[in-house]
C-alpha cells in the first residue's frame, strides 16, 4: 500500500470514528485519527505517523468491516451476527485474504460461505477455503457461475478514485467501473446488498453513476460508505 492510499484510508477511519458509537462498531483512540485543528495535509501526515505505531496489531479490513456493517444492517444491534448463514463475496481481498480468514476463524462463518477475488491473491491463502471460493480475479471478471449467488458483497478501498483511474503505483491499470457494476449486480441475489467503502473523498461521480445504473443506492449519510441494493424480483401473481 503506497502512502497516498494509506492517507486516504486513515482519513476515512477518522470520518467514521467521529460518528456516534453503535453496537458492533469499533471505537478508535483519538491518537489514531489525528488532531482536528490541523490542516488537511498535516492531518494526513499525523494520521500516517499514528498508524505506523499501531499497525502491527491492527487488521485494517476487519476494522473497516466493523465500522461499516451498521450501514448494511441498520436495524440490527449486532450487525456482525447478521452475516451468519449468508453467502458473502469480498472484492479486493488482498494477498492474504485477511478479512475472509478472520470471518471464518474469529466469527464462526463457514468457509464454504465466504468467497473473494483479488488479482494478487496468494495461493496459500486461497488454499484455506474450498476450491474455487477464492480466485485471482477482478470485479470486472467475476465468474458467471456466481450469478445470483450472494447475499452480501463487500469491497474496501478498491473503488477509490485514484485506484479506479489507475493513478496509484502498484495497483494496476485502473477499473472499468461500468463492467464492475454490471458484474456485481449479476452476482447479487435479488434484494441483496453491496457495501462499498472508499477513501474519505468518496467515489467520483462516474463511479457512483455506474453503480446507480445497475443497483438502487441506499442512503447512509456517511462519506466513504456506500450501500447499493439489487431490486427484488416482482411478486408473481397467483
Amino acid at each position: 500500500m503506497d502512502m497516498r492510499r494509506l492517507a486516504f484510508l486513515i482519513l476515512t477511519i477518522a470520518v467514521l470514528a467521529s460518528q456516534p458509537a453503535r453496537a458492533g462498531v469499533v471505537a478508535l483512540p483519538r491518537s489514531a485519527v489525528g488532531s482536528a485543528p490541523l490542516q488537511a495535509g498535516a492531518a494526513a501526515a499525523a494520521a500516517v505517523e499514528s498508524y505506523a505505531r499501531f499497525s502491527e496489531s491492527l487488521n485494517i479490513s476487519h476494522l473497516s468491516l466493523s465500522l461499516a456493517l451498521p450501514h448494511l444492517f441498520p436495524s440490527s444491534p449486532r450487525p456482525m451476527e447478521m452475516l451468519q448463514g449468508k453467502e458473502l463475496l469480498e472484492i479486493g481481498t488482498g494477498r492474504q485474504a485477511q478479512l475472509a480468514r478472520s470471518l471464518v476463524q474469529e466469527h464462526g462463518l463457514a468457509s464454504s460461505q465466504v468467497h473473494g477475488v483479488d488479482p494478487y491473491l496468494d495461493e496459500s491463502a486461497a488454499a484455506e477455503f474450498p476450491q474455487g471460493n477464492m480466485r485471482s480475479a477482478t470485479a470486472e471478471d467475476l465468474p458467471p457461475e456466481w450469478d445470483n449467488k450472494f447475499d452480501v458483497v463487500l469491497s474496501f478501498f478498491v473503488f477509490n478514485p485514484e485506484i479506479v483511474h489507475g493513478e496509484t503505483s502498484g495497483m494496476g491499470k485502473g477499473i472499468d467501473v461500468k463492467a464492475a457494476a454490471r458484474r456485481i449486480s449479476s452476482v447479487l441475489k435479488p434484494g441483496a446488498r453491496a457495501l462499498i467503502m472508499t477513501g474519505a473523498t468518496g467515489m467520483d461521480p462516474d463511479t457512483q453513476q455506474a453503480f446507480g445504473a445497475q443497483l438502487r443506492p441506499v442512503r447512509t449519510g456517511t462519506t466513504g460508505v456506500y450501500v447499493f441494493e439489487k431490486p427484488a424480483l416482482p411478486a408473481v401473481a397467483q
